[in-house]
């Protein structure tokens, strides 16, 4: 049974994390296939979702970018000033089929609706956010919550290819 909303728990109820359940593999390589999900509340009216990839890519004052400068050797002091540039694409979320409601639905009863989208893992960096339509409104969800994309957008959930998940990054 869908039910209606007030804007503030619809925007809390929208959920993803970078666990494998919302995001498969969670730690991937480059050139595997990532699948992201989202979930939703169940709701009867349309609810447009897209995943928002951005390419970051860092430039010198040089025209070069930070990996290209460190291959050479270039002083810390040139990579400080550098500009961050962000290309964005858009990918079309479709809906789940098939969940089990209790892998998806709290306790309380409840339901949600779960929306995925894949790509391929590029060899560098990638950031993401989600981009939602829902009764003639855009908002944007990222880590810290959901909210009206009037409001500055992050792309803060990332996939880093060149990272090594057996190393401890917590180690001191």
């Amino acid at each position: 049974m869908t039910r209606n909303f007030t804007e503030h728990d619809f925007l809390r109820a929208i959920f993803s994390d970078e666990t494998e359940r919302f995001r498969s593999p969670a730690e991937p390589d480059a050139g595997q296939t990532v699948s992201v999900r989202l979930r939703v509340p169940k709701t009867e009216d349309a609810i447009s979702v897209k995943l928002i990839l951005a390419a970051i890519t860092e430039i010198s004052e040089q025209g070069i970018s930070r990996q290209e400068a460190a291959a050479q050797q270039t002083t810390a002091h040139e990579i400080d000033r550098q500009q961050t540039i962000a290309q964005e694409t858009a990918v079309q979320m479709i809906p789940m089929r098939g969940i089990p409601m209790h892998e998806i639905s709290p306790a309380d009863g409840q339901q949600f609706a779960m929306f995925e989208a894949s790509f391929t893992c590029p060899e560098e960096p990638v950031s993401y956010y989600f981009s939602l339509e829902y009764q003639g409104r855009t908002y944007i969800c990222q880590k810290n919550g959901a909210k009206e994309s009037s409001a500055s957008a992050n792309v803060d959930h990332n996939v880093d290819p060149n990272i090594d998940p057996n190393t401890d990054t917590n180690a001191g």
